[in-house]
């Protein structure tokens, strides 16, 4: 069984990616209208330099930009090499894209 411990490894960054309501002014509606304009919204120039960006702040080789919350942690999970199969467990407090993540890979769940 697969097990993905609370040490991320060596060279994981610890900085903080902030998530609080957002000040959008004039340059960002401005960015956002020529992303409209160009018809590519998830998969355009800007989603490539974003992803280039993120991981150049991070200090990774690599980023990828998802839909959502549950995309994210489903991406995790197989970055982690959990497999079909194997038992995840979690606190019976959790958030539902947690349980959703682990559905979808069809996880053996154990509620502690």
């Amino acid at each position: 069984m697969a097990f993905l411990g609370i040490h991320l490894g060596e060279g994981i960054p610890n900085k903080l990616i902030p998530i609080c309501r957002p000040w959008i002014g004039k340059e960002e509606i401005d960015a956002i209208g020529r992303v409209i304009d160009s018809k590519w919204i998830s998969t355009g120039s800007k989603t490539a330099e974003f992803e280039q960006k993120f991981a150049e702040y991070i200090g990774v080789k690599h980023a990828i930009a998802v839909s959502s919350c549950t995309a994210a942690l489903h991406l995790s999970l197989v970055a982690a090499g959990i497999e079909s199969g194997d038992e995840i467990i979690n606190p019976i407090h959790l958030l539902l894209q947690q349980k959703q993540s682990a559905m979808l890979m069809q996880f053996r769940y154990l509620w502690i």
